[in-house]
């Protein structure tokens, strides 16, 4: 691939001034992500922001460059991914375990697991990034890609003094649709979210949803549409076959159709989505073998090549850290992640000594480091398969807390001396380790997740890897320190669904609802416990095994492969999240075909395209910027409705509303995309 600053064109990147800004927009994307992750269980990817903040302040610097833009916004969404922490992290008082979030141990979590994944990305940066570039679109990395562009066309206009097209207006259009619309569904509560029918057939009940979050539409153009078909077949599958074969069971006969659809979605589907994620997994594990070791291998050479040859023989755009320093920090971090885990282990209701507690606590040091090593490589392929902001890390927690839970459940017990009395104790601090484990292991993986979206960005732009595997280092350590703080200041202030409460007499109708934690706090116990319904994940397991079967004879007969990943995903997150995404890309389909049609060459083709990626970017962007304008307002003034101008009497007119809405959007978001683009 090309990049838009040549190998041998060296620029300023990782500035002081670049750090500086980085910081701060870290801490204010942190923050918000963060109470929308417990308030609502989603996380926004912080790439795409990150990247037009910096291009709007560093634009004003006579001397800015994208390089530089590039270096802080991979600094600052590193930041902002590390929030996903919470996806885990709330189950250890939700179980009892903790009753607050100590700063040491909650700091030190956040901190030596996001700078573990950050050191598994950069072997996976070859592997997944260069290697897998006609595979895997990393859409948000792509579209941050074309933002810093955007920038740099608009810099080098005004130092020039020329008025030429810069494509701003591509990207603000796109921006300002989706910024308004979340302004007027999410703030102004002026129309709904998204709009949802239950049929009733005969003992069955169908659920059919769409959200009209124009993020999620920006994302489906970038994925594009062979992708998004399989997932529109996940979610069909999931809704309008699974639910009613569920739902038909007597025990829900008693109960209302919306009733009827979340419990059978709640105890039924999710599980079955999240065993064929798992399938799903571990099959991408056994087909990454080959191009992870290639990539390790290049790595190893390419170390050998910069201390043997003269280094400018090297690309700068080719250098990573060194592997020899890669090692090292990876056995350096070794030593305080011992210190932690053995401090949390003294701490739990059988104490260990001697032998035993040295045992366990490196057992549980091989385990966070091999898995993790496992699910960040997983949670990058997905990143680059369908974003950050849709890859479903939670369920990759829930696969974490399985595997562990079940190792420490079949062999932890022999650390503990059990008798009769202390079973249920032993049981509570199996628990309570499984999900430590599993805290250390998202913050890995959640790091790999949006670290390769910003690998991919600096691919495209011509960023030095080495700097931005720096500047990813960076942002893990500033966003670690006030992980504790904002964890402490959400729980006190409004407590946690299914958590003991903070104070007493709370109005627990405020609660936040942390659904990722619940759900891991349930699997974990449910295991230790030998409570848990297999069935579903068996099930889940069962069809991914058959679409790997499936997908093998579509290779043979040269048809389109499928995608298990997208299909696996569209089964376990909600329909009103995948249809958008799909609308998304059908979008792309047409807008490509009449673009087609009217270019003269394959060049031309490749240059019309640039309006479409701009104004998706641009939906991902304005849409993400509102969203932290509202999280910033909520958590300003603990009211969840501060600038609400209708009341929840509204009723279903608001539904209409939100519709009509979607739909002006996505006409003026196509008509912009058709348009013509003369850059020169």
């Amino acid at each position: 691939m090309k990049s838009f600053i040549p190998a041998s064109q060296k620029l300023p990147e990782l500035t002081i001034r670049a750090c500086l800004l980085a910081a701060f927009i870290t801490l204010i994307l942190m923050a918000a992500n963060m109470y929308l992750a417990l308030k609502v269980g989603l996380t926004f990817s912080t790439t795409l922001p990150a990247a037009v903040i910096s291009m709007a302040v560093l634009s004003r610097f006579k001397n800015s460059n994208i390089l530089e833009n590039t270096a802080v916004q991979t600094f600052a969404s590193t930041g902002g991914t590390s929030s996903a922490i919470v996806f885990a992290l709330p189950a250890l008082i939700i179980v009892g375990t903790w009753a607050n979030f100590p700063y040491w141990q909650t700091t030190l979590i956040s901190l030596l697991g996001g700078l573990l994944g950050v050191f598994f990305t950069i072997p996976l940066r070859r592997a997944l990034v260069v290697e897998s570039e006609k595979d895997l679109p990393f859409p948000e990395g792509t579209a941050a890609a074309e933002v810093l562009k955007v920038g740099e066309t608009i810099i080098q206009s005004k130092k020039q003094n020329e008025k030429k097209e810069s494509g701003i207006g591509f990207l603000v259009s796109g921006g300002l649709i989706s910024a308004a619309a979340s302004l007027l569904i999410n703030g102004f509560k002026l129309a709904s979210g998204g709009i949802s029918h239950l049929s009733k057939i005969g003992g069955s009940v169908a659920s059919t949803s769409c959200g009209f979050g124009f993020a999620l539409v920006g994302a489906g153009y970038l994925i594009g549409a062979r992708l998004c078909l399989y997932m529109l077949a996940g979610t069909i599958f999931a809704n309008w076959v699974l639910i009613p074969y569920f739902s038909a069971s007597p025990e829900y006969a008693s109960m209302s159709l919306s009733d009827i659809s979340d419990s059978v979605y709640t105890t039924n589907i999710r599980y079955i989505g999240v065993g064929c994620i798992a399938v799903a997994a571990l099959w991408s594990i056994i087909t990454l073998i080959k191009p992870l070791y290639e990539g390790i291998m290049a790595s190893i050479r390419d170390h050998k090549a910069n201390k043997l040859s003269d280094e400018d023989l090297m690309l700068r755009t080719e250098k990573d850290i060194p592997v020899k320093y890669l090692s090292t920090a990876i056995l350096f971090i070794a030593i305080p992640l011992i210190a932690l885990i053995a401090y949390f282990i003294g701490t739990q209701p059988i104490q260990l000594t001697g032998g035993k507690l040295f045992a366990l606590v490196l057992f549980c040091v091989f385990l966070a480091i091999l898995i993790g090593f496992i699910i960040a490589a997983i949670a990058g392929y997905m990143a680059g398969l369908i974003g950050s902001s849709n890859s479903p890390i939670s369920g990759l927690i829930y696969l974490t807390a399985i595997i562990i839970a079940l190792v420490l459940s079949l062999y932890g017990s022999a650390y503990f001396e059990i008798s009769n009395e202390s079973q249920e104790l032993v049981n509570k601090s199996i628990v309570g380790i499984v999900l430590f484990i599993a805290s250390l292991v998202l913050a890995m993986a959640a790091c790999a997740n949006d670290n390769l979206q910003d690998l991919k960005t600096g691919q495209i732009v011509g960023a030095t890897p080495w700097k931005q595997q720096t500047a990813l280092l960076m942002g893990v350590a500033v966003a670690a320190l006030i992980v504790s703080p904002v964890f402490n200041m959400l729980y006190n202030a409004y407590g946690l669904q299914g958590a003991p409460l903070p104070h007493p007499n709370m109005d627990l109708s405020n609660a936040l609802n942390s659904p990722q934690s619940n759900i891991a706090a349930a699997l974990t116990k449910g295991i230790v416990t030998h409570t848990l319904n297999w069935n579903m994940l068996l099930l889940g397991g069962a069809i991914g095994v058959i679409l790997i079967a499936l997908d093998y004879v579509f290779k043979a007969l040269k048809w389109p492969r499928i995608s298990l990943f997208s299909f696996s995903i569209a089964i376990y997150l909600p329909m009103d999240m995948i249809l958008p995404i799909v609308i998304g890309g059908i979008i792309a389909y047409f807008i490509h075909k009449k673009l087609k049609a009217r270019s003269n060459s394959e060049e031309d083709f490749e240059n019309q395209k640039t309006p479409g990626v701009l104004v998706a970017s641009g939906l991902i962007v304005g849409e993400a910027l509102m969203s932290i304008f509202i999280a910033g307002g909520i958590g300003a003034t603990g009211n969840q409705n501060f600038i609400s101008l209708v009341s929840s009497s509204y009723g279903d007119l608001a539904n209409y509303v939100g519709l009509i809405i979607f739909i002006i959007g996505l006409l003026i978001s196509m008509k912009y995309m058709l348009k013509r683009f003369k850059l020169n």
